[in-house]
């Protein structure tokens, strides 16, 4: 992706605003003190909708779709937080969405997508028949959108307004950030 800049977070933040919840910051001293830090905080994206940051990404991608291309709904592939973020980001802005998951996808996740208003299509378990399998619903769906769950300029953006937060939510008093890395 193009370099990102602040101004593409502050963007993507007023896209997912009143959507997604401004997350609370936690800290705690047991853990603070056995890290040997005087203040350890944590930003609890556990707090929304979805149970996950993604949501963020999702959505900012999904309000950032022009009219032509959100009437012919959006799909993703992914067995878990992803898939359950798009399908509420499109239930939110009222187009459909197809998503792809592997066979063996944990039913809770599965249950999470139907009820957000997920379009289900069920693949084979390596990433191939993932990509195969929606490329199959994009072409059937008219050439739909594709909501990548990373490496996308949306996306990060979305996923970066966590970091706009914090920063304001902490009055930018951080001496480092650490985060996990992951699809």
């Amino acid at each position: 992706p193009h370099g990102i800049s602040l101004d593409d977070i502050r963007k993507a933040s007023e896209n997912i605003d009143g959507h997604a919840k401004r997350t609370p910051v936690f800290t705690n001293e047991t853990i603070s003190r056995m890290a040997k830090v005087d203040d350890l905080h944590f930003k609890m994206e556990v707090f929304q909708k979805t149970g996950s940051f993604k949501i963020r990404g999702a959505l900012n991608a999904i309000m950032n779709l022009s009219e032509e291309e959100a009437k012919k709904g959006v799909v993703t592939h992914s067995s878990g937080n992803h898939a359950q973020a798009v399908a509420l980001a499109a239930k939110i802005r009222g187009i459909p969405a197809h998503i792809v998951v592997p066979e063996n996808a944990p039913r809770v996740k599965v249950a999470a997508i139907e009820h957000y208003g997920g379009k289900l299509h069920f693949c084979g378990l390596d990433l191939e028949d993932r990509e195969s399998t929606m490329k199959r619903v994009q072409e059937e769906q008219g050439g739909c959108p594709f909501i990548p769950p990373f490496n996308a300029v949306d996306t990060i953006c979305g996923q970066g307004t966590i970091g706009l937060e914090l920063m304001e939510q902490t009055e930018n008093k951080l001496d480092a950030i650490v985060v996990p890395v992951s699809g």
